[in-house]
């Protein structure tokens, strides 16, 4: 799901999953968005041979985003089990390297 240029939206209990692009596959890309609203979210990332997206959520340029309640989803094979970041800055590079968190707010 990208979401480009949005305000003031909320998603509640939002389900994403997207084989399309295989491991370049992210859950949530935000972009130039601010006042977004996710709750009890589940964010699927497909594992292929070269493994998951090494982030679910990307944020870039964006204001007063939160999430509240994520949970993320995965192969259960070992070697495809490395999640890396839930969140990511895309213009800094910080992450959340949380796989499940209760409350990420940004500013």
């Amino acid at each position: 799901m990208v979401l480009r240029r949005v305000s003031n939206w909320q998603f509640l209990g939002l389900q994403t999953e997207d084989h399309i692009h295989g491991w370049r596959s992210q859950a949530v890309e935000i972009e130039r968005s601010r006042d977004l609203l996710f709750a009890n979210s589940v964010f699927f990332r497909v594992a292929t041979v070269l493994g998951p997206h090494p982030c679910s959520v990307g944020i870039l340029d964006s204001k007063r985003i939160t999430l509240r309640g994520h949970r993320g989803f995965r192969d259960k094979t070992p070697e495809y089990t490395q999640w890396g970041a839930a969140v990511r800055d895309r213009r800094t590079g910080r992450t959340v390297p949380e796989v499940e968190y209760t409350l990420i707010r940004t500013r």
